[in-house]
């Protein structure tokens, strides 16, 4: 077409000129005219949903989320002029070119699926992950412009992009559990990663950043001298793994990563469903105080010679589809006491937050306590108190877990007594009525009562 009306052009020309008195004219190809203002560059832009995504001239990768997948981009080639210092795009029909049209530019890619192209760009759409790459050469203008006959305009040497379609993936234990619904009990111990794909942008500068809702923390040790909390802090959770306990339970925790690559963000993340058992705890006191023993006056809470117990937590409890057992810690908050023998020479033992003898203090839905102290025949006056914090809590079967909180008992006891040999009198005694608290603290201790 472009042969043929150049062709006529050129007739028409000739018997222009030779009307015009003209004797003879020579017809060739000719540089653009004076007056035609050509591009000074070409360049690429890519284009989504009709907003320009990457720009060749800025060196720019496209990186897509292939959560967001598929991606329809256009890749077009633009001319372009440099006024005053701004970059414009070149048209033919403003710059004095005369009537000119576009070659078929020449496109080669590797990644995505071409769905649309005409002369000046094409359209591919990316749905799977990876790296890809477009490679696009404008090929110029055909032009005619009367008295310069036909010349062509420069394209551009071959004009590059590439980019990325990502994907973001948690694992748990080094499986993939992207957005599959996981089931875990309640201190069931949650190490998990962030991993993406493909391996070619770890070139990038990447960052992470966890959420993690609920209640949770990082560590808890829990050993005869030592009962210790570590809190998650802001920095456990920008690295690509993150390990961690929840404390609370309940159903549609959604846990994901957003992952920054290259200023751009990216995200992954599962569902999970945290399993936690609940339970009511019955206490039982017995207000026993004082009794002679063998050559010893006892000062006691309840009496083990006559098998009164001091005091009994029973408890009531629902599993809720866990796989565990009942777990019991026994902190005394401050124990106290005081003697004075016949010989007025006083005694002082004293200590806080400390275990109660083991850990766990109990298993099982029962346990009981008699606190007591044996004070020597030739003691006159002997004084007991002592303040405890009993936990509830559920350890979970699952390896590595460690024991929650499910219920926390206040309570404390206290007696004054005055005796001589087998005799003996209880001056005051008084056992609080134990504060039940359902909640998250932890117990915690430095130390042992037998240390």
């Amino acid at each position: 077409m472009f042969a043929m009306r150049s062709t006529i052009k050129t007739l028409l020309t000739a018997i222009f000129l030779f009307l015009s008195g003209w004797n003879s004219i020579t017809i060739q190809a000719c540089p653009p005219p004076p007056e035609c203002d050509t591009p000074d560059r070409y360049v690429m832009h890519a284009t989504e949903n009709s907003t320009v995504i990457a720009y060749s001239e800025n060196g720019d990768h496209l990186f897509l989320s292939h959560r967001s997948a598929p991606h329809y981009i256009t890749y077009e080639l633009i001319p372009q002029n440099n006024i005053g210092g701004l970059w414009t795009t070149w048209n033919w029909s403003t710059d004095g070119c005369g009537f000119c049209n576009l070659q078929n530019a020449t496109w080669n890619y590797s990644g995505g699926q071409e769905y649309t192209r005409n002369a000046a760009y094409i359209g591919i759409m990316y749905s799977s992950v990876g790296a890809f790459s477009v490679t696009g050469k404008h090929n110029g203008y055909a032009c005619t412009k009367f008295p310069y006959g036909d010349y062509i305009i420069p394209g551009s040497s071959n004009i590059s992009m590439s980019g990325y379609v990502i994907k973001v993936d948690i694992t748990r234990n080094g499986s993939v559990i992207t957005d599959t619904q996981q089931t875990v009990d309640s201190g069931a111990l949650i190490n998990l990663g962030c991993s993406i794909t493909p391996n070619d942008v770890y070139i990038y500068s990447i960052g992470f950043a966890w959420t993690v809702p609920g209640s949770k923390i990082k560590s808890y040790t829990y050993s005869t001298n030592l009962g210790q909390v570590v809190d998650i802090a802001g920095s456990d959770l920008d690295d690509p793994t993150v390990s961690y306990y929840w404390v609370d339970g309940g159903d549609g925790k959604y846990v994901y990563c957003d992952v920054s690559i290259a200023g751009h963000t990216f995200w992954g993340g599962a569902p999970f469903n945290v399993k936690r058992p609940t339970c009511q705890v019955v206490t039982n006191i017995n207000n026993y105080a004082g009794y002679y023993l063998e050559n010893s006056w006892i000062i006691s809470l309840g009496n083990i010679s006559q098998n009164l117990i001091g005091i009994t937590f029973t408890a009531s409890y629902s599993a809720n589809g866990t796989n565990g057992v009942p777990y019991w810690i026994q902190v005394i908050n401050h124990t106290l006491r005081e003697h004075v023998d016949n010989n007025y020479i006083f005694s002082r033992f004293e200590k806080y937050n400390v275990s109660d003898v083991t850990i766990p203090y109990g298993t099982g839905l029962f346990i009981e306590d008699t606190p007591n102290k044996i004070v020597p025949a030739n003691y006159m006056a002997s004084q007991a108190s002592d303040s405890y914090s009993t936990w509830l809590m559920f350890k979970s079967n699952i390896g590595g877990s460690i024991p929650v909180p499910l219920s926390k008992i206040d309570w404390n006891w206290s007696v004054q007594s005055i005796h001589s040999g087998d005799w003996g009198y209880v001056g005051s005694r008084d056992v609080s009525s134990p504060t039940y608290i359902s909640a998250f603290p932890f117990p915690q201790w430095s130390g042992n009562i037998n240390d």
